[in-house]
């Protein structure tokens, strides 16, 4: 009797929280050179996936493929060269499909320490506004959104907004400023506005000049210029503003995907007559200018804008140990 050859290869799937995958699917091992599968595809996706190879050459180089998985995006790998006897492991992270899943956040008492002083700030932001989605114009007024308001949000454009303003706590108070030993969200002084899509916040004058000093030089410190466009129009309107070209400026974070994007506009007039900063803080799903300029021209006018689901997905990947205030779970 033949003795069994034993797995030389194994692929282990998981999303992007590090949890183990099972679901229906299909994973491909595909030849890079003419595109050819190489072995009978799987047609479950399982945690981990083993592979016995003894006809590939050494040297071929090979990739996985995962056309299809349940609730899930498909992915391409990055190719690799096979290399027997030593054998190899793999890791895939799949990425979800928001439209099979909904948040589940956190209830405000049981939100952890880390989020104690954005609770500060939103119970001291008695005026905030949320955005109307793409394809309606102004704004509707919340007031207040800490504790009971938090819990008992409704509707799906509100639920985004909710996340929105998650996700974007989470990464800039997760990314340093240049010149200090503090996150940008500490210039953050009162929520203004949420949206799913983005927060306006009045901050601290300072954090004006820091983006100036950073967009001087923008590559020096991880960041790159962009383009401040219409954002004014996410002021609400009980503050007043005209805009120039010297009392607004911008710089984005330099990342592949899940960019952060800062707009500044000095000299707003507030309700109370005083003089503020405000900032337009978003994440874009793409950094580069060209997947930018798709999703604003093709996908977000069907799709409603920025789906703060993906964004989730992506700095969830980027960064696991820091909690968002809410995770993912299937819709039934």
């Amino acid at each position: 009797m033949a003795k069994k050859k034993e797995p030389n290869l194994i692929l282990r799937l998981r999303n992007v929280n590090g949890s183990p995958l099972s679901l229906k699917g299909r994973v491909e091992l595909v030849r890079l050179r003419d595109n050819k599968e190489i072995q009978r595809p799987r047609r479950k996706i399982t945690p981990e996936i083993r592979y016995a190879l003894q006809s590939t050459k050494r040297g071929e180089d090979l990739f996985w493929r995962i056309p299809q998985a349940e609730g899930y995006r498909g992915t391409r790998c990055k190719p690799f060269r096979w290399d027997p006897p030593t054998g190899r492991e793999h890791t895939v992270r799949l990425f979800r499909r928001p439209k099979y899943w909904k948040p589940d956040f956190e209830g405000w008492d049981a939100l952890p320490p880390r989020f104690r002083r954005l609770k500060e700030l939103l119970e001291g932001s008695q005026a905030v506004w949320l955005k109307n989605p793409r394809g309606e114009t102004g704004f509707r007024k919340i007031g207040d959104f800490s504790g009971h308001a938090y819990d008992n949000v409704t509707g799906a454009h509100f639920v985004f907004a909710k996340a929105a303003l998650l996700n974007l706590h989470k990464m800039a108070s997760s990314v340093m400023q240049p010149f200090a030993r503090e996150s940008w969200f500490s210039f953050v002084k009162e929520i203004v506005v949420i949206d799913r899509e983005r927060i306006v916040a009045r901050v601290d004058n300072k954090m004006a000049k820091v983006v100036r000093r950073v967009r001087a030089d923008p590559k020096e410190f991880g960041y790159k210029s962009s383009i401040i466009g219409g954002h004014a129009k996410n002021i609400p309107p009980d503050h007043t503003f005209q805009q120039t070209d010297e009392n607004a400026v911008t710089i984005k974070s330099d990342h592949k995907k899940g960019n952060l994007q800062f707009i500044l506009f000095e000299g707003v007039t507030a309700p109370n007559g005083k003089s503020v900063t405000l900032a337009d803080i978003d994440i874009d799903e793409h950094g580069d200018i060209f997947g930018h300029i798709n999703d604003v021209l093709f996908r977000h006018p069907a799709s409603g804008g920025t789906n703060p689901l993906d964004v989730y997905e992506i700095i969830t990947d980027r960064n696991r140990k820091v909690p968002a205030g809410y995770r993912l779970e299937r819709k039934t």
